[in-house]
């Protein structure tokens, strides 16, 4: 399960790239935005929003 998730953050980041764009993960226990450039930005609290999809949480910048 654990190299199922490594992959899709992987595939996350490719697509991000591809369609030059970013992506949004938890590190250290932060939420970051992480741009193609490779530009870490931390996120504030209180600018995402969570919104429950499918049973999944998802996070709408």
């Amino acid at each position: 399960m654990d190299e199922y998730i490594k992959r899709t953050g992987e595939v996350a980041m490719k697509q991000a790239k591809k369609n030059n764009t970013y992506i949004v993960y938890e590190k250290g226990g932060k939420l970051v935005k992480e741009y193609p450039s490779g530009k870490i930005v931390l996120l504030k609290r209180g600018r995402i929003k969570p919104i429950a999809l499918f049973r999944r949480t998802i996070l709408v910048t």
